[in-house]
């Protein structure tokens, strides 16, 4: 493929997905009997499972699996509102990032602010797409960050020029 912008030649590299496009959920079975359970959402259709948070019955077209938990639709949208379920954070912020920033600013307020957050967000998840239990930046930001307050109390207090 030619880039439309210089002419060179590009290697595009899909997702399959993103070429088939989305695939056919299940239908959902007929409910033939009355005394079966039905879908909370589709009262005409079977209930296959039950939805892991709340309880609701749900047919083959409203179950969800998500992250290895089955979720109705409203649990799914009440996760993602009130920001309930890890799983479906689109933002995060990077505190560890953060506090490395404000670790190499020379003054002492940012000093002790990059200190604090290391501290404090030290369990927060690093990012969305988790990157492991790397901490190298909280270690990083701290130690920055106290090498700089010694420096400015020497700095101060004379103790570097002696």
């Amino acid at each position: 493929m030619a880039c439309p912008g210089c002419g060179s030649q590009t290697i595009v590299a899909a997702f399959a997905s993103l070429v088939s496009g989305p695939s056919n959920g299940g239908a959902g079975q007929r409910l033939l009997v009355s005394d079966q359970a039905s879908c909370f959402y589709h009262p005409n259709k079977q209930a296959s499972v039950p939805c892991d948070n709340c309880g609701r019955f749900l047919c083959a077209l409203c179950d969800v699996d998500f992250g290895g938990k089955t979720l109705c639709p409203r649990c799914i949208e009440n996760g993602a509102h009130y920001k309930s379920a890890d799983a479906l954070d689109a933002e995060r912020v990077l505190y560890d990032k953060l506090a490395l920033f404000l670790a190499v600013i020379p003054t002492l307020f940012t000093q002790l602010f990059a200190i604090f957050l290391a501290i404090k967000h030290w369990t927060s998840p690093i990012s969305i797409p988790q990157r492991g239990a790397l901490r190298w930046r909280w270690i990083l930001a701290m130690v920055i960050a106290l090498l700089e307050i010694w420096l400015l109390y020497a700095i101060i207090f004379g103790d570097l020029l002696d």
